[in-house]
């Protein structure tokens, strides 16, 4: 993430206009893409996490994103998930349950 703050404070600093709305876009698009793969191979570690950093790392760009897609999307899978197959989950892959809560804590939903 300060890689990314730090490119975007370099082309501030060289007078490069970073175009909001197609970085917008591309950042949404991009979370589209990630929970499809998330939500087919749920228990992929690899993939929570890369979800997770994608949405942490949308916080170093200038301009506000919306989330209330990839919000809905995680409020679902959060109540439809059993806590059955939660538990199975992380059997097979320690940390998930971590990940998955930190992610939903990212977005700004309750996951209690």
């Amino acid at each position: 993430r300060e890689r990314l703050k730090g490119l975007i404070r370099e082309a501030k600093d060289i007078s490069i206009e970073l175009d909001a709305d197609e970085l917008r876009f591309a950042l949404e698009k991009s979370l589209d893409h990630w929970f499809d793969r998330f939500e087919k191979n749920i228990s992929d570690l690899n993939v929570l996490g890369s979800l997770l950093d994608l949405v942490e790392h949308a916080s170093a760009f200038p301009f506000s994103v919306n989330f209330w897609r990839a919000q809905n999307r995680y409020y679902h899978l959060k109540e439809t998930l059993s806590p059955e197959r939660q538990l199975q989950i992380e059997t097979q892959q320690m940390g998930w349950t971590d990940q998955f809560r930190r992610l939903g804590e990212t977005l700004s939903v309750a996951t209690n």
